[in-house]
């Protein structure tokens, strides 16, 4: 698989997810918060699915382009209410030997995965609830959201 054909892949599997494109991003847009989702190329042949998390209470005005932009951001890799580090770095690695339908299957299963589990989570409470019981733990939290986050208010 090329480069080319796996960046595809990934778009079309957003896509399915019911993720819209934001820029050379893709986001799930609720009331209190946006996921967004940013596909990062690491050493060619080896990508990075990051996914952000846009607490408009805390935006000051300004949207995030991207994942990293946000306040809380975490990589699929290390999302682990979602899938192993080795699931991931097998599907998001063109380097390893896994076929082509092989590894659409895979990028399809983690993709739908991950955005199901930010659709259950695009309201504050869901999202702290989440945050509270350690799901969150293993991605980088902005010591503003991390506040809001332990209080329940901004």
């Amino acid at each position: 698989m090329t480069v080319a054909e796996f960046r595809r892949l990934v778009r079309d599997a957003m896509s399915k997810a019911g993720a819209a494109r934001h820029g050379s991003s893709w986001i799930i847009e609720g009331s209190e918060m946006a996921w967004i989702y940013t596909l990062e190329s690491r050493h060619g042949t080896r990508f990075s699915l990051m996914c952000g998390v846009e607490l408009f209470m805390l935006n000051e005005d300004r949207r995030a382009k991207n994942a990293n932009e946000c306040r809380l951001v975490f990589s699929l890799e290390g999302f682990s209410p979602v899938a192993g580090v080795y699931e991931v770095r097998q599907a998001f690695s063109l380097d390893f030997d896994l076929d082509d339908e092989g590894r659409a299957a895979e990028v399809q299963r983690l993709v739908s995965a991950m955005t199901g589990y930010c659709k259950q989570r695009l309201s504050f409470a869901q999202l702290r609830k989440s945050f509270q019981s350690g799901e969150l733990d293993n991605g980088f939290v902005h010591f503003r959201a991390r506040e809001v986050l332990e209080s329940g208010s901004a």
